[in-house]
């Protein structure tokens, strides 16, 4: 909903103290494709979204290993744009789990937030 993208198995990550968002998304594939339509990719996911970070999906893990979360606030939805056999699931559940058992972090859920983004229309809506 945040970004307007709508393929499945991708996750934002936006930095609001450095105001830098990161999109990871699924790698385009022709196989695939043909039977499930086609994929931005990467550099396609940049162009639509004027997000200059687009990095295929498959180094998120590497990526959440990586983020320091002490004192840190993460806000997520794991039901939205999720797949139930993704792949994508288990490394997010992962990371939220260890946000949870760090004293100095906190896990908030998106969805309240979002709802009263849904709220706010432009004259066009």
């Amino acid at each position: 909903y945040l970004s307007g993208f709508v393929e499945p198995d991708c996750v934002l990550v936006m930095d609001v103290e450095s105001g830098s968002s990161i999109m990871f998304v699924q790698n385009r594939d022709e196989h695939k494709e043909l039977w499930h339509g086609p994929r931005a990719g990467a550099d396609g996911a940049a162009e639509l979204l004027g997000i200059e970070d687009c990095r295929i999906n498959n180094h998120l893990r590497d990526y959440l290993d990586n983020i320091k979360y002490n004192s840190l606030n993460i806000w997520t939805n794991l039901d939205s744009n999720v797949t139930s056999n993704s792949y994508i699931r288990p490394i997010l559940n992962n990371f939220v789990t260890k946000m949870k058992s760090d004293k100095n972090g906190k896990v908030s859920s998106s969805k309240e937030v979002i709802s009263e983004l849904r709220v706010i229309k432009s004259q066009s809506e």
